[in-house]
């Protein structure tokens, strides 16, 4: 047996009605890092639905719901979608070229349905619309074309642009074809492949935003367990890794490669005197002086509880000194203004340059920190090189 329109129509409702329920037991247990956009898309899900569920009662509901206000939620739905995909990436650039196109396709449905009845119009007014409303939604997805793209953001992309593609060649058909249209009700090749790809195209669309969210989720738990959560540096085993690619590296380009190590002066007499979110606070500003201080290809971890350690590449010790220098006043140049209280802070740094043909990168380290505990011993708030304070023992 044939399926008829208006039976697609109301399957679409039905596998439509399937998505909003699975998405309202996913965004009850989402986390609130993706809860805003999955909102945005469970509410254009709803308005697909109330459409799906008018389009299928059209000759049994008044044309004002089956036709004007079907026509105007379903591209209401399109406009939900587009914003949570723009709310998940973060885009926050004005939504009233999305929302005027709903307006429009609102005022000219009703007036070529009640006033001036005119399917052919219709057809172009809303399939314009849509165009519109889709075209936008794309455009923040084209960048996850790129190779080794977000699959999520691929599977969107793809979905929606075979939605434009059947709209436009829908529209075409009954423009330049021979048959007059009749209806959406009008049991024609292009009625019935539109209606049934529009029934598929949410589910398409959901699956790929879904990836979307579980890729975040992957790249959130990637950057839990590569940087610290305090202060946004990288972790210890995420600093050891990237510390001996840098020195691998340099051994095999011949390039130098020096280390700082840093640490944070009376650290403990802070946490005593302001309480240890004032300590956390402290760290973290000395983490967004060292961030405003260094070169992009620089990187910094935190390695213990008010220790960092800095690796320069391509930068010999007496550069390197000069980076520390600049840091430490940087540092010490500025109180913490935590409350009402104004908090002084300083650092110890100590500087090291790979010797040639060294191969590991805990000794490189070490002299480092030794170099900083010489330093502390000096009276603190100063930079020592390893090779100053070996020559002084030496």
């Amino acid at each position: 047996m044939s399926l008829d329109v208006r039976t697609i129509a109301l399957l679409g409702s039905l596998m439509t009605a399937a998505l909003v329920l699975i998405l309202v037991v996913a965004q009850g247990r989402s986390p609130r890092l993706l809860r805003d956009s999955m909102n945005l898309w469970l509410g254009g899900l709803v308005a697909l639905l109330l459409a799906q569920v008018l389009f299928g009662l059209r000759g049994v509901a008044p044309d004002m719901l089956s036709i004007v206000v079907a026509n105007t939620l379903m591209a209401a739905a399109f406009v939900g979608l587009a914003l949570a995909v723009r709310r998940f990436l973060a885009i926050t650039s004005r939504t009233w070229p999305l929302w005027l196109p709903v307006a429009l396709i609102a005022v000219l449905m009703y007036v070529f349905s009640a006033l001036l009845p005119s399917y052919l119009v219709r057809l172009c007014v809303v399939t314009g619309g849509m165009v519109w409303v889709l075209a936008l939604f794309l455009r923040p997805l084209v960048g996850s074309l790129r190779r080794a793209g977000p699959v999520g953001q691929q599977v969107v992309l793809l979905s929606v642009v075979i939605a434009i593609v059947t709209l436009l060649v829908r529209m075409l058909a009954f423009v330049f074809g021979t048959a007059t249209p009749v209806g959406l009700l009008d049991g024609t090749l292009a009625n019935t492949a539109t209606l049934t790809y529009l029934s598929i195209a949410p589910l398409l669309a959901t699956v790929g935003f879904l990836l979307m969210c579980n890729e975040r989720l992957m790249d959130e738990m990637v950057r839990l367990s590569t940087l610290d959560a305090l202060t946004g540096a990288y972790s210890r085993r995420a600093l050891t890794d990237l510390s001996e690619r840098a020195l691998a590296e340099a051994r095999r380009y011949r390039r130098p490669l020096s280390v700082l190590m840093i640490d944070a002066d009376h650290f403990k007499q802070v946490n005593d005197t302001y309480g240890h979110n004032a300590g956390d606070a402290v760290l973290l500003e000395i983490m967004t002086r060292l961030k405003a201080t260094l070169r992009a290809e620089d990187f910094v971890g935190r390695i213990g509880g008010e220790e960092f350690l800095v690796v320069l590449p391509a930068t010999p010790e007496e550069e390197a000194m000069r980076v520390a220098l600049r840091i430490r006043e940087r540092i010490a140049e500025q109180t913490l203004l935590y409350g009402r209280e104004e908090i002084p802070f300083t650092v110890s740094i100590g500087v090291a340059e790979r010797d040639p043909g060294e191969a590991n990168i805990d000794l490189l380290v070490k002299r480092a920190d030794d170099a900083m505990y010489a330093a502390k011993r000096a009276g603190r708030n100063r930079v020592l090189a390893a090779s100053a304070v070996a020559a002084a023992a030496g």
